[in-house]
Formats: C-alpha cells, sequence, structure tokens
C-alpha cells in the first residue's frame, strides 16, 4: 500500500467522525463500529499527493473524510483519463475490495483532504455478518457501474463542445455556490483536467471556455469559474 507523502493525523475516532452517520458505514453496530475504529488509519494529504497508485497492491479502501480526490487511469501511452471526482462521504478502492486485485486508478488529492484507510480483511468479515451494509454496498456499486456505462455513451454520442457545456453545468450544480450574478463552482480544477474528463486536449478546453465567456454563459477569473447563464449551458449541453 502506498502513502506517498501522507501526514499522520491525530488519532480519528469513527464514533465522531463527521462523515460516519452518511457513509457506506452507517449501519454498522457499535462492537462493528469499534473494530473498524481500532483497525483503521487517518492520514492528511496535501494537493497533489497520491493516496493510492493505479496497478499497486491494494490491502483495503479509503474513507474520506473532507477534500477532493481526482481519480484517474493513466494509457499505455501515458495519457491521463480522469474517471470520477470523490469528495466528502466518498469512498476509494471498492472495486478491488472483493478481488484482491491492484487498483485500478490513481488516486490524487486536488486539495487537502483527511482519509481513513481500512484494512480489507476487517471489511470484509463485517460484510460477511451485516447484510444492510452488504446491500447498500452492492447498491452502490451498481450505481456506480450505471453512471459509468451512461458517462461512456455520453462521451460517443456527444460532440466536445457539448461535453464541455455539460462539465460546467454538473459542476455549478454539484459544488456550486449562488451569488449575485451567477453560481461560483468551487472546486478549482485545471484546463488540463477539465480537458482529461471530456476526453479532449488542453487547447480545445481554453477555446470553449473562452467561446462560452464570450457568449456570456460563464465568466472567468483566473482559474475561476462563474456560470452566468445556466439555462444556455443546458441548452449548450443538450441536457433539455
Amino acid at each position: 500500500m502506498t502513502r506517498t507523502g501522507s501526514i499522520h493525523c491525530p488519532p480519528c475516532d469513527c464514533h465522531y467522525c463527521p462523515v460516519h452517520k452518511s457513509n457506506l458505514f452507517r449501519d454498522l453496530n457499535e462492537l462493528e463500529l469499534q473494530k473498524i475504529n481500532q483497525t483503521k488509519t487517518c492520514h492528511a494529504y496535501k494537493k497533489k499527493q497520491i493516496i493510492h497508485f493505479q496497478g499497486h497492491p491494494s490491502f483495503g479502501i479509503y474513507c474520506i473524510q473532507s477534500g477532493w480526490v481526482k481519480i484517474y487511469r493513466t494509457n499505455n501511452d501515458g495519457k491521463q483519463y480522469i474517471v470520477r471526482l470523490a469528495g466528502k462521504n466518498d469512498t476509494l478502492g471498492l472495486p478491488t475490495l472483493f478481488t484482491k486485485a491492484p487498483y485500478l486508478w490513481t488516486a490524487e488529492a486536488i486539495e487537502d483532504t483527511v482519509a481513513c484507510f481500512l484494512n480489507r480483511q476487517v471489511v470484509l468479515e463485517i460484510l460477511q455478518n451485516n447484510s444492510q451494509t452488504t446491500f447498500r454496498l452492492v447498491k452502490y456499486l451498481a450505481r456506480r457501474l450505471n453512471e459509468t456505462e451512461e458517462e461512456r455513451a455520453e462521451m460517443a454520442q456527444h460532440s466536445v463542445r457539448e461535453r464541455m457545456a455539460r462539465l460546467l453545468v454538473m459542476q455549478s450544480e454539484k459544488y456550486g455556490t449562488p451569488e449575485t450574478h451567477g453560481t461560483f463552482i468551487k472546486l478549482h480544477l485545471s484546463r488540463e483536467e477539465m480537458a482529461e474528463m471530456i476526453g479532449t486536449a488542453m487547447e480545445t478546453t481554453i477555446r470553449f471556455l473562452k467561446e462560452f465567456r464570450e457568449d456570456k454563459m460563464i465568466a472567468l477569473d483566473g482559474k475561476n469559474i462563474t456560470v452566468l447563464d445556466h439555462q444556455r449551458l443546458m441548452e449548450t449541453a443538450r441536457m433539455v
């Protein structure tokens, strides 16, 4: 297991964890919670630090307590493709939990992040005896699979311009803060990271952002993006 650049946090108690009651493990009984609490390790990661690497052995999963993480795959030609973003309440490494396969993707903090590592064997022992948590986990994995299939279909059916507009709509809805003149996107992705999410070149991403700004659908201030016309962005993305 790789913990490159990690910094040990003060002891984290699951009983007082801000995300415990809303994540996949909220149905654990007191004994199960104590077992997790006694065997987990909590780490803080600075921006751009790696939580786990694609292809490295998987010994467990990570629960994100705070921060944001990008999960990406590196192809044989070295090109990166962002699979998804993960934040508070999300869990990393679940696809390898039952298979003991290496991590399928790399997980990198895109802002300061705190995550707890849970040993695979401990989690599996709990799942064997807690049907509610097992069922919740199966539903989560099924939903993620459906989302992945939908994303693949969208990549094939929509133009790059439409995918760019769709990304901005989804970011404003998920990470946006309403302001006087629009919705400010709190999550600061680089232009390169945005390009990786929609499968295009960084130059193309920059060009479309400038076009959307000229069309007064968004405002740009360095890396900051504010959505000014949500409806027109949705129409551009063919979401209405």
